[in-house]
C-alpha cells in the first residue's frame, strides 16, 4: 500500500506525507509521526501510530489531555473543538482551542 504513488496524492491535490506532531507548552516537539502516505485520513494514521498504542496502554497520566482537531473525536485523552450550534462556553473553548 505504501509503495503506490496514488496513496501519497492527498485531497489537496499534491503529493504528501501524513505528518502528525505534538508540541508541549514551550512549543517543543515531543512526538512526530510521518509513517503514512498523504491520502491517509488523520484518524486512520493516528490509529497506526506509536502514540495511539501508548495512549491505549495508559501512558498519559490522569488529568492530562492532548488537544486535537475534529479527526480525533471519540478518543478519551484528546480534547477536540465543539462543532455545530454552540453555547457561549463551547464557542469560547473552540475559539481558544
Amino acid at each position: 500500500e505504501h509503495g503506490m504513488p496514488r496513496n501519497f496524492f492527498c485531497r489537496k491535490g499534491f503529493f504528501a506525507l501524513n505528518v502528525q506532531a505534538i508540541c508541549d507548552v514551550r512549543r517543543r516537539f515531543i512526538f512526530v509521526s510521518m509513517d503514512m502516505p498523504g491520502a491517509t485520513h488523520d484518524a486512520r494514521a493516528f490509529s497506526f501510530s506509536a502514540l495511539w498504542a501508548a495512549l491505549q496502554s495508559g501512558m498519559l497520566a490522569g488529568g492530562y489531555y492532548i488537544l486535537g482537531d475534529a479527526a480525533y473525536r471519540g478518543i478519551r485523552q484528546i480534547l477536540t473543538p465543539f462543532i455545530g450550534n454552540l453555547r457561549a462556553d463551547e464557542s469560547v473553548f473552540s475559539f481558544y482551542h
